[in-house]
């Protein structure tokens, strides 16, 4: 079949003109200067940035030099766009250096209770969001303890909220379902700012807290930088752990008539930092109601608060009503915790319908039904 004379015109006078490439190759420059479809043009016809075998590849443009004031410029716009819970640029060593660790000495929860500073927090239940840091810390809270005893969180739903406190006021702590190697280990290397310890009832229980709690030589905790409490980043080991030995919280919960009764002994151990209530626990084990406006109940607080003030150690408890805050304040409490967020979201939501239902009587409460399907 004849070439159109067009065609064949566009390939007269070059080797194998008369078996043209399909259409779809005739873009294949590469191929055609392989097997020679394609003429080179003479050395004086090249510009500069071309070659021999690719005459049209224009040379690649040099971008502009960038003057001082153009650096500068662009330096502090790259450290506005740092956040103070994001990752630094690379090039930014000092952004980096202040935030190398998850824990931070200058927002510490320990360096606040030594100065005799009060701190407000809340127990977390049921949230399971990297967002909570800074819903928290919007809120004005200090510290969240996370509640692996009586909840259901995971090693692997604290990986994946835990590191979201980078940067923030608020400090996330843990309470393990027992003084044993495995839960402090794993929830230490995570990064958590402290571990609560529940129904501690004698001063061997505080010392096998710190000894799992703290590096060597204060204590025996196994020793990894390649974990998100340094961020994966490599430490200077001396400075480091002097560093997690200082400002990590110990919280040992009084919640027994034994505990009661070894007072003096628990709060004895160095490195004890919250006695923390657990009043309801208490009530329980002494017998009587919990009642925390007379009785003993309420002495047996003040006894804890008081002998745990005298030792510069800070008093903490769970109060679902605020103004006990303001009636223990006076006896050591500094360590307080608002509920939960079970609770508080609850509260919030009743909040809601109960102003619903006053500006709009119609909206009147439904009457509670039985479950349907029950077994119970």
């Amino acid at each position: 079949m004849a070439l159109p004379a067009r065609r064949h015109r566009r390939f007269r006078g070059r080797p194998g003109a008369q078996c043209p490439l399909p259409r779809g190759l005739r873009d294949a420059r590469p191929a055609m200067d392989q097997f020679h479809l394609r003429r080179q043009p003479p050395p004086s016809r090249l510009r500069a940035g071309e070659t021999a075998a690719h005459p049209r590849q224009t040379r690649q443009r040099q971008k502009p030099r960038k003057s001082v004031a153009q650096k500068t410029a662009a330096e502090k716009k790259a450290r506005r766009q740092v956040t103070a819970f994001s990752i630094a640029p690379r090039n930014h060593k000092s952004l980096r250096k202040e935030f190398s660790t998850m824990l931070n000495p200058t927002i510490s929860l320990k360096t606040s209770l030594k100065n005799g500073g009060a701190v407000a927090g809340i127990f977390v239940c049921e949230i399971r969001s990297p967002n909570l840091a800074p819903l928290l810390d919007a809120a004005g809270y200090d510290f969240a303890i996370f509640d692996m005893e009586h909840c259901s969180y995971t090693m692997h739903d604290l990986s994946y909220i835990i590191p979201g406190f980078r940067g923030f006021r608020c400090q996330p702590l843990v309470r393990v379902p027992a003084v044993r190697r495995e839960f402090f280990q794993s929830v230490l290397d995570i990064g958590v700012a402290g571990i609560v310890v529940p129904m501690v009832e004698s001063a061997e229980d505080v010392r096998e807290a710190l000894a799992m709690m703290k590096y060597p030589p204060e204590g025996r905790r196994g020793l990894s930088f390649g974990c998100p409490h340094t961020l994966f980043q490599g430490q200077d080991r001396d400075a480091y752990t002097r560093m997690a030995n200082d400002n990590l919280v110990l919280v040992a919960q009084i919640e027994t008539q034994k505990a009661l009764d070894n007072l003096d002994s628990i709060l004895a151990v160095p490195g004890l930092d919250v006695a923390f209530i657990g009043n309801t626990d208490l009530a329980i084990s002494m017998g009587h109601p919990n009642n925390l406006v007379e009785g003993p109940v309420r002495d047996a607080v003040r006894h804890i608060l008081k002998s745990a003030k005298a030792r510069g150690i800070a008093g903490g408890g769970n109060f679902v009503n605020p103004e006990f805050v303001g009636q223990f304040y006076e006896d050591g409490l500094r360590f307080i915790s608002l509920d939960s967020d079970i609770e508080r979201l609850q509260a919030g939501l009743q909040a809601g319908m109960d102003t619903l239902r006053a500006g709009l009587p119609q909206y009147a409460k439904p009457a509670a039904q039985p479950p349907k399907n029950s077994n119970f």
